[in-house]
C-alpha cells in the first residue's frame, strides 16, 4: 500500500470514527510489536476499537507521521499510555495533545 493511499484510508477511518465516537482508543508510542499485540487483544476484549500511529508507519516522513499521530488522536476518545511513556519524546507530544483536546487517559 503507498503512503498516499495509507493516507486516503486514514482520513476515511477518521470520518467514519468521527461520525460515530465510541469507545476509541488511540495506543500512543512506540511500542514494540511483541509488546503492543497483547495490549491490544487486552483493549479489544475490554469493547474498544483501537487506533495505533504505528499501523501506518513503515515508510512514513516525520511530517507525514504528526499528521497520521494527530488525525488518530482526534477521532478517539480516549488515549493509553503505555509503561515509561513519559520517556519517549513522542508519546509525550501525544499525551499532551490528547489532554488538550479533552481525552481521557488510561494508564499502564
Amino acid at each position: 500500500m503507498t503512503q498516499s493511499n495509507k493516507i486516503k484510508l486514514l482520513m476515511e477511518l477518521s470520518n467514519t470514527l468521527a461520525r460515530t465516537k465510541k469507545h476509541v482508543i488511540f495506543v500512543a508510542g512506540p511500542i514494540a510489536d511483541e509488546k503492543r499485540k497483547p495490549i491490544e487483544a487486552k483493549l479489544r476484549a475490554d469493547g474498544w476499537h483501537i487506533l495505533s500511529a504505528a499501523d501506518f508507519m513503515p515508510g512514513i516522513d516525520k511530517v507525514d507521521e504528526m499528521r497520521v499521530v494527530m488525525t488518530l488522536i482526534a477521532v478517539a476518545d480516549t488515549i493509553y499510555m503505555p509503561v515509561e511513556w513519559d520517556e519517549c519524546e513522542m508519546s509525550h507530544r501525544q499525551w499532551c495533545y490528547a489532554v488538550k483536546a479533552g481525552l481521557n487517559a488510561v494508564y499502564e
